[in-house]
């Protein structure tokens, strides 16, 4: 491809041409202290000389001997039928344009045509715009394009308000377009998504980790099933709430403090406990977890974690020594109040509630589970049934409450990072009033604002553009 600027000079002249045209209103804006106008003219005027430059550059690309051999060959080893047509596409600053395209649909053998018949076509979405695939595009959306219209998505706690702000920004798309483009990056990157959520040279090998999973709450929609309702303009639908179940890993420092120049890693699932372990096994064994120095897994006390915590090291080939499991502090103490709320009045004379909870915090600081256990069994009695009920939380696990040596070894005792990963993530956005998700669009919606939230938006879609297959 020896040129892509043949209409160089004729774009520039043009562009010259505008702004000379233009001066005047430039220079009055300047004079009359309306900056906010000239700011405008100028985003138009360079908007419209990136539309005819990309224009320019891509239909010189399509028309070239080596473009057009590339896209035999990506339509061969397809097995696509190719044919030479055009496409409009939006470019990064929202502008639509129109391009050569070589398309490749399905190869169909047809039956002979009878009278009055018409021949089926493949089915929808089985071709595709060869170089707009080869060059990273997305729904006919150019990277930059669409990883902004996306971010902006899962950023803004609505589509409405994301196609505001696009508008503000001079991109003129529509709800419609932006939903799409949305869920087709959201849907099409969960594919791989743990390559697209980790960079390529990013490992725990010799560091110190936390990890943490939770749940937390959204509400789906669900088409209530029947004859009756699917033959109607607006189905009926149930919308029971869900547990989005959502994971952490996050590298600490030696101090035992969040390493703020290591990003963390947020994923989300709308399935049970299996899957949500699963993803995050698959996430450890990218990132070589098995050659950390520390790390440490803290939650709350659902059992759903604890049940799977020892098989999920272990397959991993991490050893004892390398990994704590500890229960979020606040949520054991949480339940110790619980606890010491059981006990009968009668059997606290000789001591009040507020020395006994201290007494009982300093034993499960150090970890003394046993003796915290037995104390309040003796304060019990009168209530055992409903005291030994709760004291089983603590009686069961005693070892996921050692927090001196927590403190000790400079790891945190709280589950902190996924409480708000939870907030940030699910509830601010997926949690809102009179909102109900279809269960296959809200969880790549999820995925995206994770990594939206973490910081790894860009390093994203860097990856998604170039990667292949």
């Amino acid at each position: 491809m020896q040129t892509i600027l043949t209409r160089l000079d004729e774009i520039t002249e043009n562009f010259k041409s505008i702004l000379k045209k233009k001066e005047a209103t430039l220079i009055e804006n300047i004079e009359n202290g309306a900056f906010i106008n000239l700011e405008r003219e100028l985003k138009e005027i360079t908007d419209n000389f990136a539309k005819d430059l990309t224009e320019s550059i891509l239909r010189e690309a399509v028309d070239s001997p080596e473009l057009a051999k590339k896209a035999k060959e990506l339509g061969e080893s397809k097995r696509l039928k190719i044919r030479k047509t055009t496409v409009e596409i939006y470019i990064w600053n929202g502008q639509r344009i129109r391009i050569p395209s070589y398309y490749g649909s399905p190869k169909v053998n047809y039956t002979k045509k009878k009278k009055g018949r018409k021949r089926k076509r493949g089915p929808n979405g089985s071709g595709s715009h060869l170089l707009l695939d080869y060059w990273g595009f997305l729904s006919k959306s150019s990277p930059s394009c669409y990883g902004l219209v996306a971010l902006l998505t899962v950023v803004c706690p609505s589509f409405d308000l994301a196609v505001k702000v696009l508008e503000q920004q001079g991109l003129p798309i529509n709800s419609k377009t932006v939903r799409r483009i949305a869920l087709s990056l959201g849907k099409k990157s969960m594919k791989y998504r743990v390559l697209m959520n980790v960079g390529k040279t990013e490992t725990l090998a010799g560091k110190r980790v936390i990890i943490s999973v939770d749940g937390g709450r959204t509400r789906i929609r669900l088409s209530k099933k029947g004859a009756d309702n699917e033959s109607v303009k607006y189905p009926k639908f149930d919308t029971p709430w869900k547990e989005p179940k959502l994971l952490v890993i996050q590298e600490i420092g030696a101090d035992g403090q969040i390493n703020k120049k290591s990003l963390p890693i947020y994923d989300t699932v709308l399935g049970d406990a299996n899957a949500i372990f699963k993803l995050l096994a698959d996430y450890l064994k990218q990132l070589n977890v098995q050659s950390a120095d520390k790390v440490l897994f803290i939650g709350d006390g659902a059992k759903w974690i604890w049940n799977r915590t020892k098989k999920l090291f272990e397959g991993l080939g991490l050893q004892a020594s390398q990994y704590i499991e500890a229960i979020d502090y606040y949520h054991a103490v949480q339940h110790l109040y619980k606890t010491i709320g059981q006990l009968p009045v009668k059997n606290l004379t000789d001591i009040d509630k507020a020395t006994l909870t201290a007494e009982m915090k300093k034993l499960l600081w150090k970890g003394d589970v046993t003796n915290l256990v037995k104390r309040l069994k003796q304060l019990g009695k009168g209530n055992l049934p409903k005291v030994n009920s709760l004291l089983n939380f603590f009686a069961k696990q005693p070892k996921l409450f050692n927090y001196s040596y927590l403190k000790e070894v400079k790891m945190p005792c709280g589950s902190g990072i996924v409480e708000s990963a939870i907030r940030r993530i699910i509830n601010l956005r997926f949690k809102a009033p009179s909102s109900f998700w279809l269960p296959h669009n809200v969880e790549p919606l999820m995925f995206l604002r994770g990594i939206a939230l973490a910081g790894r938006w860009n390093n994203f879609i860097h990856t998604f553009a170039n990667f292949k297959k």
